[in-house]
């Protein structure tokens, strides 16, 4: 990833990206392929700052300055992080502005950020119970 990555601003992929924070961990759900997604530790606190338009740049410098201490890269682990997201399908570069609100710091320790896939619910999250109901009923699964 270039460096220039760092002052771009980020956006859920589409509308067939779904997220919610329960408890501190972030579950977010690709309808689309099925997959769904635990992003935990700091991986939630950035994952909740880019999707309200912070850039890659405000996050690493709030979690610098929070985190000043710490021994682990924090830069280069987020940027691995966010270079996860979009391989994942789940963020995109987006050119929308950078958001005009401050970015308050996390609170806690820092944990590095976390990113798990599953697919064991795939079956049942590409079922379509609008669309996909004929008189044989529903669900009606996609070839």
């Amino acid at each position: 990833m270039s460096t220039s990555i760092t002052t771009t601003t980020f956006e859920v992929f589409g509308a067939n990206i779904v997220s919610e924070l329960f408890e501190g961990e972030v579950v977010a759900v690709n309808l689309d392929s099925g997959n769904y997604y635990s992003i935990r530790h700091t991986g939630a606190y950035v994952w909740n700052a880019l999707i309200t338009q912070h850039s890659l740049e405000q996050i690493i410098d709030v979690l610098s300055q929070t985190y000043q201490n710490h021994s682990i890269n924090i830069a280069n682990e987020i940027k691995q992080f966010v270079e996860a997201l979009q391989k994942e399908s789940l963020l995109k570069v987006t050119q929308n502005a950078n958001s005009q609100t401050e970015l308050a710091a996390p609170t806690g320790d820092y944990v590095s950020p976390t990113l798990d896939a599953f697919n064991d619910m795939q079956e049942i999250l590409l079922l379509d119970p609008v669309h996909d109901v004929d008189e044989s009923g529903w669900p009606v699964v996609k070839p």
